[in-house]
């Protein structure tokens, strides 16, 4: 008889969004730019994010043998008609991170993913925000310059 659910074990995968209010016209000049300088500005900006978000998950980790350390990684940027998405978490190697965050019936929850989400939130968005207006500064500079405006 073949065993069932040996499949690939899926992390938890939290998601963190955020609304920016009164961009209109930045986001019609950021439409406008060139497709590489908009992928550019973006993985600059989810890269500083992402590293915010690894910190304080590996600052909230519970810590045994060090392996869900170990495993934490940010996954490669993708960018697709949607937008764009990175993940941060636990790797393969620390599928049991799951069990610490939500528990079993045999072991309590242990929470760190949601903490650690938690306390990166505003400097996630301030790090984004900081690698999205060093991005676009050069080139508001030269629009600046070319219409005398801004």
């Amino acid at each position: 008889m073949a065993r069932r659910g040996r499949g690939r074990r899926r992390t938890p995968q939290v998601t963190l969004a955020a609304e920016v209010l009164g961009v209109a016209l930045l986001t019609k000049f950021f439409k406008d730019l060139p497709k590489k300088a908009q992928r550019t500005i973006i993985r600059d900006g989810l890269t500083a994010g992402a590293q915010i978000v690894l910190g304080e998950q590996a600052r909230h980790v519970p810590v045994r043998s060090g392996q869900l350390l170990r495993s934490l990684q940010i996954s490669k940027i993708r960018h697709g008609k949607n937008g764009s998405r990175v993940s941060v978490g636990a790797g393969p190697e620390g599928f049991y991170g799951r069990f610490l965050e939500y528990g079993t019936q045999h072991m309590p929850a242990r929470p760190w993913l949601r903490p650690a989400i938690d306390s990166a939130f505003r400097p996630t968005i301030n790090a984004f925000r900081g690698e999205f207006a060093d991005g676009l500064g050069p080139m508001v500079s030269d629009l600046a310059d070319e219409s005398g405006t801004l």
